[in-house]
């Protein structure tokens, strides 16, 4: 219980330094070489963390010290930023993979091909064969009406 209070007396008298002013931090040189800083406000301090800007509320608590982050809009904000510029990044990274797979089709974009047309031979020969198919489908209805009458049902 003594080395309690010995080491809550040395944390306070530690903060006490700390929170002091400029009289006693001058004597470690004008340079802030640690990752926190520290400013003294009614009822605690303020520590902001130097590396990531986040602010805590320290204030004696239940016997000790207890600090509690200062809600920021702007880390907030800054996490919804990021996370929007990730989904931009996949949502462009998926749609130049689209156009890539597309880009060998007639007419998609990105795609230096120009859609060639069948040649008037190509659409005689087509056309030829149609007809060679209609009236073959024709010469046999026409067979299977005939067989009809004849008595043989469809």
């Amino acid at each position: 219980m003594h080395l309690r209070r010995v080491l809550h007396g040395l944390a306070a008298g530690s903060l006490a330094f700390l929170l002091s002013g400029p009289s006693h931090a001058s004597g470690l040189g004008e340079r802030q070489t640690g990752r926190y800083t520290v400013t003294p406000v009614e009822g605690g301090f303020l520590r902001t963390d130097t590396d990531t800007g986040a602010v805590s509320h320290c204030a004696k608590k239940d016997g000790g010290w207890a600090c509690s982050t200062v809600p920021d809009d702007y880390q907030a904000m800054q996490r919804r930023v990021d996370e929007l510029a990730r989904e931009n990044a996949e949502l462009r990274k998926r749609l130049a993979e689209a156009d890539a797979s597309r880009s060998g089709l007639p007419g998609a974009g990105g795609s230096d091909r120009k859609l060639e047309l069948p040649s008037e031979e190509d659409i005689d020969k087509a056309l030829g064969y149609f007809d060679r198919l209609i009236r073959k489908f024709k010469d046999f209805v026409d067979k299977q009406r005939s067989t009809e009458g004849s008595g043989r049902q469809l």
